[in-house]
């Protein structure tokens, strides 16, 4: 009997001569090999020729090619024959091009071209991706812990910022369209692929886009369909949101919150049943402020959740340390996150110390640093910083150390080799007498963090 090849449960065979959609996950199953068509060393656009395929989806196949003059990797998505003879697919097909190409976003899959051969074939040429999906690494690994599931979902926060900012709505963010790769020796990389059912916004918030985005269709997986989506209204950007809090809830407890054996009961779950507390799952081991945020992007009304993917981010960055740089504004005052700062608490405040040093163990230039008082103190390799490391591993502008409240906080600046406090990776992290501080975990920096009294 096959099995699905995401949530890998077996089913029966004429699932996936039909075209359906997995009975236990929900995702379109492929076809049988029978109706695959071939189109390994096929030459698309002149310049690429096909090598092996990655994957399809309702529309379409995603193939890896090699461009034959730059000798470089490519992704190449071709929309399925039957469909391209198909107004509305094929105008589906080009705004994925056109969206796509909107985005310049790091974290943001990039895209090179779109055209269609003279026999009608019409591809998209993508970046090519060497990495899994986010639903394949929880199916083969379990939950994330929560210090590894937060940078992904801040990385995700960010690519959906730029598109709700540019009037982008992706409309189908599941975990399957969560790349994860390794790049600049940077691991869990993120990026953000798919968005070809995407709306566009007008100034107002209202979605526009003609036939295609008319109240009344619907689009989407089901398990990470907002209310609104599974109703056909109109939507804006919090039903993005609320597609990244399926996705977090998934990624911190190993399954999605409803799920059922066919699509059209997983739609009825997501309008009128309440989703089971992540943070009471059995074997779920997250701080109640993750909790908290995780059930907020689940709100059913969209005033209720989160506004922007900013106020997300922050939210997300408040678990590290309550700083000047993630800001709380955007959660309700009845929530207490005092809980957010459980290992700060247990630290005693700084309220006698008059700055802090450093004393170094390794790639400092000196045995230690003047007494700094000032803030925030700027650790890089540029000459511009206030502490200069002039190691290949730390970025130009690595980390800042603030003062707030009587406590002093490190937060990494999007470094390439992380920033590390007693070893455990950090966003930004409250800092205590003697802690360890790395700025990258090979030829950086190791120092001792001292308060000076």
């Amino acid at each position: 009997m096959p099995a699905c090849p995401y949530c890998t449960k077996d089913i029966t065979a004429d699932f996936f001569s039909e075209g359906k959609f997995c009975p236990f996950c929900g995702n379109r199953l492929p076809a049988t090999p029978a109706t695959e068509i071939t189109f390994i060393g096929k030459k698309i656009g002149g310049h690429y020729v096909i090598s092996e395929k990655l994957g399809e989806g309702g529309m379409g196949y995603v193939f890896r090619a090699k461009h034959l003059m730059l000798d470089k990797d490519v992704a190449i998505k071709v929309l399925r024959e039957d469909f391209a003879e198909n107004t509305e697919s094929f105008e589906r097909f080009r705004r994925e091009a056109k969206n796509t190409s909107k985005l310049s976003h790091p974290n943001a899959v990039s895209m090179y071209d779109f055209g269609q051969t003279e026999d009608g074939l019409v591809y998209i040429i993508l970046e090519y991706i060497n990495g899994l999906d986010l639903k394949v690494l929880i199916t083969r690994d379990g939950a994330f812990p929560e210090e590894r599931a937060i940078p992904i979902f801040l990385q995700i926060c960010e690519v959906l910022e730029e598109a709700h900012g540019q009037g982008i709505i992706h409309r189908d963010l599941k975990s399957e369209n969560i790349m994860i790769c390794n790049k600049n020796n940077r691991q869990d990389f993120v990026k953000v692929l798919d968005f070809g059912i995407a709306k566009l916004m007008d100034v107002g918030g209202r979605t526009t886009g003609g036939t295609l985005t008319q109240k009344g269709v619907v689009f989407g997986t089901p398990q990470y369909m907002s209310p609104e989506q599974v109703q056909g209204e109109t939507l804006d950007q919090r039903a993005d949101l609320y597609s990244l809090g399926v996705i977090m809830y998934e990624v911190v407890s190993g399954d999605v919150p409803f799920n059922a054996l066919n699509p059209v009961d997983v739609m009825v779950k997501q309008v009128k049943d309440k989703p089971k507390q992540v943070g009471k799952l059995k074997d779920v081991n997250i701080s109640s402020t993750l909790d908290k945020i995780i059930m907020k992007c689940l709100e059913k009304k969209p005033a209720s959740r989160f506004s922007t993917a900013r106020e997300l981010y922050d939210a997300l960055a408040s678990i590290a340390v309550d700083s000047v740089d993630f800001s709380l504004h955007s959660l309700p005052s009845s929530i207490d996150y005092n809980t957010s700062l459980e290992d700060a608490a247990a630290q005693d405040k700084p309220s006698q110390a008059i700055g802090f040093k450093l004393i170094n163990i390794s790639g400092l230039g000196a045995e230690e640093t003047p007494v700094y008082k000032e803030h925030p103190i700027k650790i890089g390799r540029h000459s511009s910083n206030d502490i200069v490391i002039p190691q290949p591993r730390v970025s130009k502008l690595h980390a800042e150390i603030h003062y707030q409240d009587n406590e002093y906080v490190i937060v990494d600046k999007g470094s390439l080799n992380g920033t590390y406090v007693n070893g455990r990776k950090v966003m930004a992290q409250v800092l205590k007498d003697n802690d360890l501080l790395e700025l990258s975990k090979h030829q950086g920096l190791k120092v001792k963090f001292k308060l000076a009294f």
